[in-house]
């Protein structure tokens, strides 16, 4: 996965006015590493209710589009170092402030008289986008954001629907050429095009519209940014941006880097010294549900579903209960691919499960599985769901490069029609409990009509496993409001 260089744009600019001043630039002072801001008080030189009068009064000024913040009552002696640190506060701290490029600094006798704003559009473009990313948020949050879930249950599923929505801008990566919102929310929510930057500021912001905890962390090593989650007390590393498919895959996401320690978190890519470390739990370093899933978790129904190595669970949240088993292997030239290239999407109703060469729709209440999809020249190793439209990526391998998903990948549009669900009772479908139920249950009674299973399901009102008369008597109560 490829990791950008933290922004530039983080440099505070000296504005030249009656009070005077020295140039400020990105490389001078200390750059930190993340943003936990339990010291920024400190480093301010202010006490902490006047940090969270100071942060407050600076969003709300950026917010309101205005031209610069007054902040000389907070008499914050000014040194190239702060100006860098509330660059980084303006940038990092309100991902919904995604229109601010950086700011520069009026002083006065050295000390910090106002924040002077530099905005990357117009207020009425602002006030678009930002009615476009509070859409996209809401959308993705669907089912997650006031349910019943587990803290862990929404962050792993706001991870993969990120991963799975955004892809790595690798174009403006490789020539060099980023643009502000390659590193913003914004840039991963609406255009969902971002680097880490993005996907980072988009998951804390995803966290927090559901109640949990976290902020940025970052090293200037690596390059690179990612968020540290609070569960249950506990600190965790969580990379989007590296367990996203990396060329892209629709559907694919990996867990390598979720609720991960830092004894785990650095190894490999990650290996480094300047970032911090203090997330040392390693209750999810292994045998976790996720651990050799490449698959997006989904919510069907209003439980979440797992697929891993070719098994689809049912998780709670704390246990995982096997529901469903889809064996197969990818062939090679010779033998088979290694790996896991199943991918689960779901519409609400069904689970849908890519296998080699077709997808098979699985309905969990009965097991039923149906063939919706077939091809023969190329294996599938992507897919995904998304209002009304399959997305798949079959090739000939799993080793795909930077153009093999705009050259392959194939969409097409598939509605299922949601299966029929009768209230007990309604033995005829009709979608009311009456009177004619009632005679058809007392002839199935008197042996005068034969029913089918699902009817005389419905039939079995107290759900003893017989019709009798005791059903009858419940179905008239029903009727009458008693029951």
């Amino acid at each position: 996965m490829f990791k950008k260089a933290i922004s530039a744009l983080l440099a505070a600019l000296f504005v030249a006015s009656l009070f005077g001043g020295v140039t400020v630039s990105a490389s001078q002072g200390v750059y930190a590493n993340y943003l936990d801001d339990a010291s920024y008080d400190e480093t301010l030189g202010i006490s902490r209710e006047d940090y969270e009068t100071f942060r407050a009064r600076l969003f709300e000024s950026a917010a309101n589009f205005e031209e610069s913040c007054y902040v000389y009552d907070f008499r914050i002696d000014y040194t190239s170092d702060i100006g860098v640190l509330i660059n980084e506060l303006i940038r990092n701290g309100n991902p919904e402030l995604f229109h601010v490029a950086g700011a520069s600094f009026s002083i006065s006798s050295g000390v910090l008289y106002s924040v002077n704003f530099n905005y990357s559009c117009a207020k009425a473009e602002y006030e678009d986008r930002l009615a476009a990313f509070k859409n996209a948020a809401e959308s993705l949050l669907d089912g997650v954001e006031g349910s019943d879930l587990t803290d862990l249950q929404k962050a792993l599923i706001i991870h993969d629907r990120l991963a799975v929505l955004c892809e790595y801008d690798i174009e403006n990566y490789n020539s060099g050429t980023y643009y502000n919102d390659d590193y913003t929310a914004y840039g991963a929510l609406v255009d969902r095009v971002t680097m880490c930057e993005g996907y980072s500021k988009a998951y804390g912001y995803l966290l927090n519209r559901v109640g949990i905890e976290s902020y940025l962390a970052s090293s200037v090593d690596l390059g690179h940014m990612w968020n540290i989650v609070y569960l249950d007390g506990e600190k965790y590393h969580v990379d989007v941006t590296w367990d996203d498919a990396n060329p892209n895959k629709v559907g694919a996401v990996a867990h390598d880097y979720f609720m991960c320690s830092s004894a785990k978190f650095n190894q490999g890519a990650h290996e480094a010294d300047d970032y911090d470390v203090t997330p040392v739990s390693e209750k999810y370093d292994a045998s976790a549900p996720w651990e050799l899933c490449e698959a997006e978790t989904v919510i069907c129904g209003g439980d979440v579903y797992i697929i891993s190595g070719g098994v689809l669970y049912k998780w709670d949240g704390v246990n995982a209960e096997e529901v469903a088993r889809f064996p197969a292997v990818w062939l090679a030239p010779t033998g088979y691919y290694a790996g896991y290239y199943q991918r689960l999407a779901t519409d609400g109703n069904y689970l849908y499960v890519s296998l080699p060469s077709k997808i098979v729709r699985y309905y969990p209440p009965t097991g039923e599985k149906v063939t919706v999809y077939e091809q023969a020249k190329r294996d599938i190793y992507g897919m995904t769901y998304r209002d009304g439209m399959f997305y798949i990526d079959p090739y000939t391998s799993p080793n795909f490069n930077y153009d093999t998903h705009k050259l392959y990948g194939i969409t097409f549009p598939y509605t299922a029609v949601p299966p029929q669900v009768y209230e007990p009772g309604d033995v005829n479908g009709d979608g009311d409990v009456n009177v004619k139920d009632v005679l058809i249950v007392r002839r199935v009674i008197a042996g005068l009509a034969e029913i089918g299973e699902e009817e005389y399901a419905r039939a079995d009102m107290n759900g003893d496993g017989d019709v009798t008369s005791k059903d009858v008597l419940k179905m008239r109560r029903y009727i009458a409001g008693l029951d």
